[in-house]
């Protein structure tokens, strides 16, 4: 969890046409909601956030959500 923490945490958040960006923005504001909603609804089910990409320092200039890592769920079957 470490390596992959630490890993994840280096990616850089921004404006996709700068070649240093690994993660440009999403494409709506109901997408942004949605990444918040869920990472809320993990937590409600018992999982633990260990990263949160919707906290944090991120770009104001378009629907930004960084990496995020939740750790601790049962996993879900039947939602096919």
């Amino acid at each position: 969890m470490d390596r992959l923490l630490a890993q994840t945490t280096a990616l850089v958040v921004g404006d996709p046409m700068e070649e240093s960006t690994d993660l440009g923005p999403l494409a709506t504001t109901r997408q942004r909601d949605l990444v918040g909603r869920t990472l809320a609804e993990a937590k409600k089910a018992g999982g633990t956030i260990v990263l949160d990409g919707t906290d944090g320092p991120l770009p104001n200039d378009g629907w930004f959500v960084g990496p995020s890592i939740v750790t601790d769920l049962a996993p879900v079957r039947g939602t096919r």
